[in-house]
């Protein structure tokens, strides 16, 4: 029985010193102090900038593009000319528009005659002669096609000219447009004035109507003139060429109002405002110059740009004003320092102490040995100082890579303290 008992008394010891050399285990891990940097919340200055580059351009320019598709014939201008609203910067070659006009001119001809014909009726020696006039017509057709195709066999081997073979084509075109006519002026002569022939023979004449005008307004682009008074900061093409419609001829502007062009990326818009300072850096000869302006425009929309490694990133246009264009020019390249924080006497703290939870800023701040989470709101940032709003008080440590500290209550040893 004593035995029994004298057993028990060992196993309850053995618990027991388990529990306590466990407890004592706990209080001295708990109890340990982790080594911290920790820095001291200053009052100082805070100035945050957005750096890009941007293109100087006019603040009136004009880009000229053309209206039509020809070979330019004439350029009147060369950059760095100043030109009046409506001068004549280029002459495009409208020899091919001026016949097509006087064919056009000749079809509402025929087809308002044809009209009055229709109206009036057709006597029997009309028909008659509308029948010859078919005849010529087919043989006149005939006779170009034939041309027209032995032509295309002798540009293939060379043995003629382009310009013989596109004087064959125009020929042809013109030849298979005057059988068409003769054999309609047949039919409606042999048809009679029906109210079908007298509808159809007006929307003819319309239409021809229609392409005149065109053509005529065609003609009139074949000069091209001056949208506004201005430089010719740019000139895009040379006698000779053909140009399609829409091709871009010629900047025009006023060198003495320029703005510069920047396209900011989608990440740094947070802090830039209309009417902001902007510090603008360039090259002007042997010197680097520095002048000031100020955030003209925003756009209101974003553009997609694609990056030298082929990305594709979202870029918001910003017009910049300057207050003096000395030593600028249009197309000049220069560097921007978009001003998004410049403030005196503010709370600052290193952007290392911060961090995030539940979508709020915190920093630890040590007192009597402890460090524990605060929450703080803050300002604008220069990339390494951050300004603090509220939450903090001059004097106060702060640790500096909280996410070391395992916990946000802690006793903590100073290792090293920074002041900024």
């Amino acid at each position: 029985m004593m035995l029994g008992m004298r057993k028990k008394v060992k196993v309850l010891g053995g618990v027991i010193l388990v529990f306590l050399f466990s407890g004592l285990l706990f209080a001295w891990h708990h109890g340990k102090k982790v080594e911290v940097e920790v820095v001291e919340v200053t009052r100082g200055p805070l100035r945050s900038i957005v750096e890009a580059t941007g293109t100087v351009r006019a603040v009136n320019q004009n880009v000229v593009v053309s209206e039509i598709s020809a070979k330019v014939k004439k350029v009147w201008v060369k950059e760095g000319d100043r030109v009046k609203e409506g001068q004549v910067l280029l002459e495009f070659d409208d020899s091919e528009l001026r016949r097509q006009l006087e064919r056009a001119k000749a079809a509402v001809k025929f087809f308002q005659a044809q009209l009055e014909q229709i109206q009036a009726g057709a006597r029997q020696e009309e028909v008659t002669q509308a029948r010859a006039l078919v005849s010529q017509a087919e043989a006149a057709y005939e006779q170009s096609r034939q041309q027209l195709v032995r032509l295309r066999q002798l540009f293939e081997q060379q043995a003629v000219s382009r310009q013989q073979l596109e004087e064959a084509e125009t020929n042809f075109k013109i030849a298979q447009e005057e059988l068409i006519r003769a054999r309609a002026q047949l039919n409606l002569l042999q048809e009679g004035a029906q109210q079908e022939a007298l509808e159809a023979a007006a929307a003819q004449l319309e239409q021809a109507k229609a392409e005149l005008a065109l053509l005529q307004l065609n003609l009139s682009r074949a000069r091209v003139l001056s949208p506004i008074s201005g430089t010719v900061l740019k000139k895009m093409v040379t006698v000779g060429t053909f140009v399609p419609v829409g091709t871009e001829l010629f900047v025009i502007g006023d060198p003495s109002r320029l703005e510069i062009l920047a396209l900011i990326h989608q990440e740094d818009m947070a802090g830039i405002q209309v009417g902001e300072r902007v510090e603008i850096e360039f090259d002007s000869g042997p010197e680097r110059r520095k002048i000031e302006g100020w955030v003209k425009k925003i756009s209101p929309a974003a553009e997609t740009q694609v990056s030298s490694l082929g990305l594709r990133q979202a870029v918001v246009p910003v017009t910049v004003g300057v207050n003096e264009t000395e030593g600028l020019l249009p197309g000049y390249r220069v560097e921007l320092n978009f001003i998004t924080a410049d403030r005196e006497d503010v709370l600052l703290v290193p952007e290392d102490a911060l961090f995030e939870e539940n979508q709020n800023h915190k920093v630890l701040v040590v007192e009597e040995g402890i460090a524990q989470s605060r929450l703080v709101k803050i300002g604008g940032t220069d990339g390494n100082l951050v300004e603090v709003i509220s939450g903090l008080k001059e004097g106060e440590l702060v640790v500096l890579d909280p996410e070391k500290v395992p916990a946000e209550r802690v006793s903590v040893r100073v290792d090293r303290k920074i002041r900024l």
